[in-house]
């Protein structure tokens, strides 16, 4: 548990750090976003051009419901193709990379699983394309996958007794996102 609030700790300073580095960056442009995608369902986003080629995005996905909680952080790169000094009027392929940290809360009263509790962190490399809709929005899809290289999973069941359970190294991502250019 100690090292898991550490890790938090330690990557919200990353991405605190890293933020205010980039601000300090000219010809910046800032943008949030609303979008939905694998791992991280729906979630609201902030993206600062670093430059023509690049940007950062930051996004954070919390849902809750009356059986089950997920809540995720998302910190990504994306390094697009193309080059043009108004980005904003193509539309673009880009790769990208993220980092990226859920927390999965389950309660279910029925079967044999009473109660779940995963935390894992993700490594991903997608590709994608940005979609130019007008000078304000864009729309970026992408499709990847996501290495697990943490992963921390508590299963309990109705007797109480914690089961193992093993999780994929490799998962599926997608990811569609609508910014609006600040």
């Amino acid at each position: 548990m100690h090292k898991t609030r550490y890790f938090k700790h330690q990557l919200l300073t990353l991405s605190f750090i890293l933020t205010i580095s980039i601000s300090s960056a000219q010809n910046t442009i800032w943008r949030v976003g609303l979008g939905a995608g694998l791992p991280d369902l729906l979630h609201l986003a902030i993206g600062y051009d670093v430059s023509p080629r690049n940007l950062i995005i930051l996004s954070g996905s919390y849902i809750s419901t009356p059986s089950s909680r997920y809540q995720g952080i998302t910190l990504r790169h994306n390094y697009f193709f193309s080059f043009s000094k108004k980005p904003e009027s193509l539309n673009r392929w880009y790769f990208g990379q993220k980092v990226n940290y859920v927390i999965d809360d389950l309660n279910r009263n029925s079967g044999e699983l009473f109660r779940s509790q995963n935390k894992t962190l993700l490594l991903g490399l997608d590709l994608g394309r940005q979609f130019h809709i007008s000078n304000r929005f864009t729309a970026n899809f992408d499709l990847g996958v996501g290495f697990n290289v943490f992963n921390e999973s508590e299963f309990i069941n109705r007797d109480g007794d914690i089961v193992d359970f093993d999780t994929n190294p490799v998962y599926f991502t997608s990811n569609l996102t609508f910014f609006y250019r600040i």
